[in-house]
């Protein structure tokens, strides 16, 4: 993507993985009741060999990027030093994972929690349609969000999505009847389309483009750390304390991430200093 174009770029790639999000259970959910587990699963195999052939024959790199020579083979322990020194990309990355913590806490505890307002009889058809609203909020927020990120200063994006995230994952503790939960899931999935592009947004802008793949690639690795924390400390919650708490746990994650943005975001303006970073390269808002 040109400058001033990479937002859109991402949010476009964001808006394409919240589409397999969406219809991957939808289609998965009714081959399974129609073919058998196994069955379904045998076709989902197929099928990803059948995207990999086509990924391989389709996705050609520009001639623009294809001089390896030019690009630069870092140890990875040494990347990840440079990556941690750089103000920017290590505060977003700390607000990155404590939002991944947030989200991926809250998958352990929120079929509990719908079943407890429905019933164990609609559960699993609620749950299913909760995560349809959320998904198809993402997929038509992510492109709005890139774009935003293109004209905005990106940190002060994700602070409004951060703050939009925690506040409904918290409300979402107080309804008694579930209807009232589709807004608040489609507040969530729209909150949420902002954060992982923009991240790798910021990654992108302050990195060279012959050290870009790397530090894409520990900025995911990152990010996973917060999944598998939120995933592990997200059922714990739910076993230890009362689903609200535990819900309040996870919204609180996302109310920190802004904070910090909040508090650590004005201290210094980088004007894409590629990595690697000097400190002397930072300016004074």
């Amino acid at each position: 993507a040109s400058e001033g174009t990479k937002g859109r770029a991402l949010g476009n790639l964001q808006s394409a993985t919240a589409a397999g999000s969406l219809t991957g259970p939808l289609i998965g959910g009714l081959l399974s009741e129609w073919f058998g587990l196994a069955t379904m699963i045998l076709w989902s195999a197929l099928f990803t060999a059948l995207c990999s052939v086509a990924a391989a024959v389709v996705l050609q790199e520009p001639a623009s990027g294809r001089n390896l020579e030019s690009r630069e083979k870092l140890p990875i322990a040494h990347a990840s030093q440079e990556m941690l020194r750089h103000p920017r990309i290590r505060n977003m990355l700390v607000a990155g994972m404590l939002a991944q913590f947030g989200v991926y806490g809250l998958v352990a505890i929120f079929a509990p929690h719908v079943e407890g307002i429905v019933g164990s009889a609609y559960a699993a058809s609620w749950v299913g349609v909760l995560q349809a609203v959320t998904w198809s909020a993402t997929f038509l927020a992510a492109p709005w969000w890139g774009r935003r990120n293109d004209r905005k200063r990106i940190e002060k994006n994700v602070c409004v999505a951060l703050l939009g995230c925690g506040v409904s994952i918290v409300l979402q503790t107080w309804p008694a009847d579930v209807i009232w939960l589709l807004p608040l899931r489609a507040l969530q999935g729209f909150c949420f389309a902002a954060l992982v592009q923009s991240i790798f947004l910021v990654v992108t802008l302050e990195s060279a483009e012959n050290r870009r793949g790397v530090y894409i690639g520990l900025a995911n690795s990152t990010l996973t750390i917060g999944q598998i924390i939120g995933s592990l400390l997200g059922a714990g919650f739910g076993a230890l304390l009362p689903l609200e708490w535990a819900f309040a746990a996870m919204g609180l994650a996302f109310l920190s991430a802004a904070g910090w943005l909040a508090l650590t975001a004005p201290r210094q303006r980088l004007a894409h200093a590629a990595l690697p970073y000097h400190p002397k390269e930072v300016k004074n808002e």
